[in-house]
């Protein structure tokens, strides 16, 4: 099997440095990344296209549809990892932000530990796991990931470190 894994075009949050929403849409530019990527996708077989529930990815997705006419499968399996909702609106790097990161990072190796109603590593490591466990179930022979930067991050690591998967790797990719 061929797992083509696409990042989502450019969404209004990612231009503003606004940590988002799932409901945050695709700018212009986003638009014609997605346009883009679609056709390239032109001249590659692809069996299916997955994609996260997100509207950024999902939008993303539907152009490699429109492109390739390959059927479209919504997994919320593959969707962005869950940030408090403390943060969605916040400027990233902001000390509001930072405060609350560096308080989830001092906790980052308890599985149990949440500062409100985020998705903590343990959790998007498992996630990333069944979505791989997933594909491997599948009969396709090419497939058009559609997903986010840390989800894609996680997922690409634990497909390279295995167990070994660790927060300050997640950091360092």
């Amino acid at each position: 099997m061929k797992v083509y894994v696409v990042r989502h075009g450019e969404s209004d949050a990612n231009l503003t440095r606004i940590h988002q929403s799932g409901e945050t849409q695709l700018t212009e530019t986003g638009i014609k990344q997605a346009e883009t990527v679609a056709e390239r996708f032109k001249d590659i077989p692809i069996n299916v296209i997955i994609s996260s529930s997100l509207a950024r990815a999902k939008n993303t997705a539907e152009k490699i549809h429109q492109a390739t006419n390959a059927p479209l499968e919504i997994n919320d399996i593959i969707k962005e990892m869950k940030r408090p909702s403390e943060v969605i609106g916040l400027t990233m790097g902001s000390d509001e932000v930072n405060k609350i990161f560096d308080e989830m990072i001092a906790h980052e190796d308890d599985p149990s530990w949440h500062y409100s109603n985020e998705e903590n590593f343990s959790e998007i490591k498992n996630r990333a796991q069944e979505a791989l466990n997933m594909l491997a179930n599948r009969s396709d022979e090419n497939v058009a990931l559609v997903s986010h930067s840390i989800f894609m991050r996680v997922l690409i690591g634990i497909m390279t470190f295995g167990e070994k998967m660790s927060p300050q790797m997640l950091r360092d990719l």
